[in-house]
């Protein structure tokens, strides 16, 4: 999916999350495993939109690790009304590739390192709090001990900025993001 392509699709997931009203919450999942070179993107992207996203009462953003199903209490608390997960996930595209993935396809899709599978967790959050999620994956290069390749620190980079577009109204304008990525 082109850079272009995912950023649509982000603007219209929110658009139809904001289309509910003024009290309706996001609540943004980062997913990985911080010493696992490209499985630590969720992470990473997770810490940065926290220090950017983090004056919107309306948003909760979390940094999950490799075990996100601790955070389903709270998850459950925030209530939201739309839960975006992001994480690593093998989609068969080119390293650093981003994509939204469908999570009836999820049981297909070989995802990182997580003590339970993503699709059971899904299943779980939205019959729980009874909310929407929606899966953004990148393609990672490599899950083992090492630095994140440079393919998915540009993603990385790509989809923090994505998100700042897409809040930007929200956001004091006074805001310049200062990227850090771990291992490099």
């Amino acid at each position: 999916m082109s850079k272009k392509c995912w950023l649509e699709a982000l603007n219209k997931i929110l658009s139809d999350h904001r289309s509910q009203g003024h009290d309706s919450r996001l609540a943004i999942v980062g997913i990985g495993h911080e010493l696992c070179g490209d499985d630590a993107l969720g992470i990473v992207i997770a810490q940065e939109l926290e220090t950017i996203l983090h004056e919107l009462d309306s948003v909760r953003v979390f940094a999950a690790g490799s075990a996100p199903e601790n955070l389903c209490g709270a998850l459950r608390r925030f209530a939201p009304d739309l839960l975006i997960l992001i994480d690593a996930a093998h989609v068969s595209e080119k390293p650093g590739t981003i994509r939204w993935i469908e999570l009836e396809k999820i049981g297909g899709i070989s995802a990182s390192t997580h003590t339970i599978p993503l699709r059971i967790l899904t299943d779980y959050l939205t019959a729980e709090i009874g909310c929407r999620v929606v899966l953004l994956g990148v393609q990672p290069t490599i899950l083992s001990y090492a630095p994140i390749s440079e393919a998915v620190e540009d993603s990385i980079h790509t989809i923090v900025q994505g998100f700042i577009e897409a809040f930007q109204l929200e956001l004091s304008s006074s805001y310049r993001p200062q990227f850090s990525t771990p291992n490099r």
